[in-house]
Order: structure tokens, then C-alpha cells, then sequence
């Protein structure tokens, strides 16, 4: 039988497993297909449509830095999680994937 802490150990380290997989699996897509997920979709429409490339480079820098700003509160819902125990930080990890998978809208 596994100890608790073990325990807690082991599904605490399988939530950051889950969160790290599924943001290398989107690097990947992006560097391999970048019009796959929508931040690379919605950098390439913005390009199309503002012509002066000072502006494209400011709206896009903004974009990417609005992107990661949500996707630091979305990780921080496992971390609040994990104040009530390992279980909920893994349920909201697994939550949290699902949902930045649905958001990203990779096939």
C-alpha cells in the first residue's frame, strides 16, 4: 500500500506532468503548423488586415502578451486548487487541459 505522502507526491507531480505535456504538445504545433492553433490563426489574419508594419508589430506583441497573461491565470487555477489537496490540483489540471484544448482548437 502507498503511503498519503507518496501519494500526494505522485498525483501532484501527474498534474504538472499533464501541464507540461500539453504546452510542449501546442510549442510543437505551433512551429509545425502554425495557423493550427488560434493565437497563430489570429496573428495571421491581423497581418492581412493592418498593412503598416509598425502597428502589426505592436498589435501582435500585445496579442502574444495578452495570450500569456490568461494562460498564467489559467495555471493558476491548479496551484489555488492544490491548497485543498492533491486530488482537486489533479481534477483541475485535467479541467484546465481541456479547456486550453478547446480554446487552442487544435485537431
Amino acid at each position: 500500500m502507498i503511503s498519503l505522502p507518496v501519494l500526494k507526491i505522485l498525483v501532484t507531480s501527474t498534474a504538472f506532468l499533464i501541464l507540461l505535456i500539453y504546452h510542449i504538445h501546442l510549442i510543437h504545433q505551433l512551429r509545425k503548423a502554425p495557423m493550427t492553433p488560434s493565437l497563430g490563426l489570429i496573428n495571421h489574419l491581423r497581418l492581412e488586415w493592418v498593412q503598416p508594419t509598425c502597428l502589426t508589430k505592436i498589435l501582435n506583441r500585445g496579442t502574444t502578451h495578452y495570450t500569456l497573461g490568461m494562460r498564467a491565470y489559467y495555471l493558476a487555477v491548479p496551484f489555488i486548487l492544490w491548497l485543498f489537496g492533491p486530488t482537486w490540483m489533479l481534477g483541475g489540471a485535467i479541467l484546465i487541459v481541456a479547456i486550453l484544448y478547446k480554446v487552442d482548437g487544435i485537431i
